[in-house]
């Protein structure tokens, strides 16, 4: 475990020594929250930042020493490289931060990949949680003390101007022909084809909730990447854990996330058909998927 955290300190996780992107089969979440806030935190002046440092610092530091303290428990000594380095990483972090108020500049750094760098005069330090695992919500816990301190309400909700993506107009539309069956359409790429125009009520209802768990799912895999883990196509799979718990499974090693997909978890074949459009998704391109086999899923929900 103690390998776990040191590998976490610099960027990559150890499982059995050996490098790999995530070993703990834990959820994982995204927290936009955090994301709007430093959008704001960056164009704000000296003192302001100074402030979002030291309380994120206070964070880091505070969530390497919990995880420390699990690695070794029952007050275990500290001995060896990992153990050593860990504690001198903290050690580290708290020496910046009884720097912070005499620094002549602080900035705060977002870069594409979604990590978040603090810049206090010549010091960096990124703001990864030990674990990939509990970054939403050691993002949360930040936004959360800062919130305290400020009004967040005059955080936008959203700011293209900071760099964050405004929101898309989604549209639907329906397309009937004598030579083809309905079709729903939305502007997304994605359609949902039925045999008949009965209950086309119903049907467009059943079609927008499996679009919007497509969505989720492709935005929930997207914070995955962005936070740094391998998405293994072959193995993804939406489930339900021995507990009844929602999960995503994304590699091979069992790592997931919850996310509450009802009706992908219930039919298999409406995500496995996703997957080419999932992909094109997290590359930045446009693309198509044409769901099918939703009468008796409308059928179904009508019977409810």
């Amino acid at each position: 475990m103690l390998r776990a955290l040191i590998c976490g300190v610099f960027g990559v996780v150890c499982c059995g020594g050996v490098a790999t992107m995530n070993c703990s089969a834990e959820p994982l979440a995204v927290t936009p929250r955090f994301s709007r806030l430093v959008a704001d935190i960056v164009h704000a002046d000296l003192p302001r930042r100074k402030q979002f440092a030291t309380i994120a610092l206070s964070v880091l530091t505070q969530s390497m020493r919990t995880e420390f303290t699990r690695a070794a428990p029952d007050g275990a000594a500290a001995s060896g490289r990992w153990q050593t380095n860990a504690l001198n990483f903290t050690a580290h972090l708290e020496h910046i931060a009884t720097r912070i108020e005499a620094a002549d500049e602080v900035a705060i750094i977002p870069d594409p990949q979604g990590v978040v760098r603090l810049a206090i005069d010549a010091e960096q330090v990124m703001l990864n949680a030990p674990r990939l695992s509990q970054q939403s919500r050691f993002e949360a816990t930040i936004a959360d003390l800062m919130c305290e301190e400020i009004d967040c309400a005059d955080v936008a909700p959203t700011a293209v101007d900071a760099g964050l993506e405004a929101p898309r107009e989604m549209r639907t539309e329906w397309a009937f022909s004598d030579r083809g069956p309905p079709l729903l359409s939305a502007s997304d790429g994605l359609h949902c084809m039925f045999s008949d125009t009965l209950h086309l009520r119903l049907k467009e209802t059943v079609c927008a909730a499996v679009m919007q768990e497509l969505r989720l799912l492709a935005e929930s895999l997207q914070a995955v990447v962005e936070h740094g883990a391998v998405l293994d196509w072959s193995v993804l799979r939406v489930q339900r854990g021995a507990g009844a718990e929602p999960q995503i499974v994304y590699d091979r090693a069992g790592n997931f996330f919850e996310l509450e997909l009802p009706k992908l978890a219930s039919h298999e074949a409406l995500w496995r058909g996703a997957v080419p459009w999932l992909q094109a998704h997290l590359r930045g391109y446009s693309g198509d998927y044409l769901i099918t086999d939703l009468d008796r899923l409308a059928s179904i929900t009508d019977s409810d």
